[in-house]
């Protein structure tokens, strides 16, 4: 899945919005910790980042499990 965001700092700003473990990291974490973790998203997202026009956009793998009680 391929996002495309407005630039790094608004893919920070989702994932901590909108990620439940990041949001969960983020809430446990003191101020200053908490800005590390927020540079610490930064850098990766600027790492990853395949656009190179001020957006961002960010590649997401993940496994699809689904499963059915009977």
């Amino acid at each position: 899945m391929k996002q495309i965001l407005r630039s790094v700092d608004h893919a920070v700003s989702v994932f901590l919005t909108f990620f439940g473990p990041t949001m969960r990291a983020s809430a446990a974490l003191d101020e200053g910790t908490r800005d590390a973790l927020v540079q610490d998203l930064r850098e990766v997202f600027q790492r990853h980042n395949r656009a190179d026009d001020g957006t961002a956009v960010v590649e997401n793998r993940y496994w699809l499990t689904l499963a059915i009680c009977e």
